[in-house]
């Protein structure tokens, strides 16, 4: 399913793998181009771990995995941070810890990401349109 709003255009796959995540790599055509953004999530259910991959218009693929920055300060960082959606790690805590803190929160993190990537896009998915189906969708057949 897709939508657009503001400046941005998103699409919702449910097959649990991101399209772009993967195909980039192998597809010239889907590399990003000068001053185009791309912010991709996947919780990648069949290939873990969860990742965010953003590109901020200078064609650098950054990643981070779900629980952490991409380690560039930017925006996003800063969002992702603000929603919750960072977790401590080692060695800025003990491996105790980070065990504790990621079993007691861990089942909220793909919504304190996707929060922040909300946060960061101003993107308002409705969650039940979304879930019913009531987006537009494209089905494309694989050869």
């Amino acid at each position: 399913m897709y939508g657009s709003e503001g400046e941005w255009t998103y699409v919702l796959e449910n097959d649990h793998a991101a399209t772009w995540a993967t195909g980039f790599r192998r597809v010239p055509s889907m590399r990003p181009g000068p001053g185009e953004e791309i912010l991709c999530a996947s919780r990648n259910l069949y290939s873990p771990p969860a990742a965010i991959l953003h590109v901020e218009g200078d064609e650098v693929i950054r990643r981070a995995e779900f629980g952490t920055t991409t380690g560039h300060e930017s925006a996003l960082d800063a969002a992702l941070t603000a929603a919750g959606a960072v977790y401590p790690s080692v060695p800025d805590a003990t491996a105790d810890e980070v065990t504790a803190y990621y079993e007691q929160h861990g089942a909220r993190l793909p919504t304190l990401v996707f929060t922040a990537l909300g946060a960061y896009t101003g993107l308002s998915i409705d969650q039940d349109a979304a879930q019913a189906g009531n987006l537009p969708a494209v089905h494309l057949l694989t050869p």
